[in-house]
């Protein structure tokens, strides 16, 4: 069994599919023992099924819907593993109970979620995200390592001069400086001053410049969207009131949240660090757009940063349904069972 996303797979074939070749060899197996063939238990296993399926692994894992090629392949795993005769003699209880999972895993390939697409910036760069300012994908070599893989996504308010706490710290690092609040806004379809206003429902200054990145992605399905962060900075937080000057944030569908809590000392060219922490939110099915940035405010010296890592979504399961797929074999098994003993 390998975890993919949200979901999981069996020799590349959603759970569903599986199901339906595990049921579909217990009942040839019973049609065998019925007619006097006896019952090899050697034939009761799933590696024949999914060898017979049709689609391949790899067809799958490339689709990119962890349960979207659930309806998809159903009907040519039906057809690989049942034989025609049980399809075709109408008023069968395989072909009753086929008809029925057909619908369910119809319905069920259509609960997907995709994307955020390289939400671990695994290939080394922002394929799949827009990006705007200071912006850079880094492995452990910054200093810290990657909450999951090889890499994490860097964004900062730099260059950050001058910078009265750490001299050092007063460069980009990607090259490219950082840009206004009044850009960012734009880049993350804000209303003109929505940095602003954020800003000072915190009790901050006025949003002076920063960076961001930012992806859109689809799910039909309720969903939950996790991010890991980790907010760096100069500010000498820890003697300042407010405790900070800069700060991280998320913009979720034009609603912005905060990503900065309290630090500790870090092993980075930045002062202090939160350390790795976490963010979720239930999502609706629908079209979604994630942004991410950091920014300075008040003015634009010395540097603060956010370290971005493991982004991700994993769709919630509808107990009404799965109870629907369960009350409905145990019906047609039990149907299966009393037509045999007629026999």
């Amino acid at each position: 069994m390998k975890v993919l996303g949200g979901g999981f797979h069996l020799g590349g074939l959603p759970p569903a599919a599986v199901l339906v070749g595990a049921v579909a060899q217990f009942g040839r197996a019973r049609d065998w023992q019925s007619r006097g063939r006896g019952f090899d238990p050697h034939q009761l296993t799933m590696k024949s099924s999914i060898c017979q399926a049709t689609v391949s692994k790899a067809s799958y894992l490339a689709s990119g819907l962890r349960w979207g090629g659930v309806a998809q392949t159903s009907t040519s795993v039906f057809r690989s593993l049942i034989p025609a005769t049980n399809l075709r003699k109408r008023g069968s209880p395989m072909r009753s109970f086929l008809m029925v999972l057909l619908v369910f895993t119809s319905s069920v390939g259509k609960s997907y979620a995709t994307g955020p697409l390289n939400g671990g910036f695994e290939t080394g760069d922002f394929i799949g995200w827009s990006t705007l300012g200071d912006t850079i994908v880094v492995n452990s070599s910054f200093g810290i390592d990657p909450f999951e893989g090889s890499f994490q996504a860097l964004m900062s308010n730099g260059p950050g001069a001058p910078n009265v706490f750490n001299p050092s710290n007063v460069f980009t690092y990607s090259g490219t400086d950082s840009v206004s609040g009044l850009s960012l806004e734009g880049f993350f379809g804000l209303p003109v001053h929505a940095l602003n206003d954020f800003s000072q429902s915190i009790n901050l200054s006025f949003v002076f410049e920063g960076s961001g990145i930012k992806q859109s992605f689809t799910t039909n399905t309720t969903a939950v969207l996790t991010f890991h962060w980790n907010f760096l900075t100069d500010e000498a937080i820890n003697s300042l009131n407010p405790p900070f000057l800069d700060f991280g944030f998320y913009v979720l569908d034009g609603n912005i949240g905060l990503l900065t809590q309290s630090v500790s000392p870090s092993n980075t060219v930045f002062l202090d660090e939160t350390g790795y922490r976490d963010t979720s939110v239930t999502l609706s099915p629908g079209s979604h757009t994630l942004g991410l940035g950091v920014v300075d405010t008040g003015d634009p010296s010395v540097n603060s940063a956010l370290l971005v890592d493991g982004v991700s979504i994993s769709s919630v399961p509808e107990p009404s349904t799965l109870g629907s797929l369960g009350f409905g074999i145990v019906v047609l098994l039990a149907r299966r069972i009393r037509m045999m003993r007629r026999h």
